[in-house]
């Protein structure tokens, strides 16, 4: 069951997440991208980080995959002791940004994981 978060380190979690969603979204403006695309991809990407911070499975054993109608399913999220969210990026077209998006994540000592299709490891 997901419930709200009683953990006071949240907020600053939230914080830090804040500004480096704000930082790739400066990013994405001075490339020229569409103000309205550019605005799409923050208020998912906020989302997305927000909730991952803000709620959590509570009293769950997970296992790394589940069947569910018969389908092998991933598990997408786990209960720690301590606030933390997982950053993926999917690497499947145009690495343009690639470099960019790593220098935002390298000064801010974030950790991702790049999930890359055959064809964007060949370029």
């Amino acid at each position: 069951m997901l419930g709200r978060s009683n953990d006071n380190n949240d907020s600053q979690t939230s914080g830090v997440l804040i500004q480096y969603l704000k930082e790739i979204s400066v990013y994405l403006q001075e490339i020229n991208i569409s103000r309205k695309t550019a605005i799409l991809a923050t208020a998912v990407l906020v989302l997305a980080g927000l909730l991952g911070v803000r709620y959590r499975e509570e009293g769950t054993i997970l296992t790394t995959s589940s069947k569910v109608g018969g389908r092998e399913l991933p598990i997408y999220c786990v209960q720690t002791e301590e606030p933390k969210i997982a950053l993926t990026f999917d690497a499947a077209w145009g690495n343009e940004d690639t470099e960019k998006i790593m220098e935002i994540l390298k000064k801010h000592d974030v950790k991702v994981t790049f999930f890359m299709t055959g064809g964007w490891v060949d370029r």
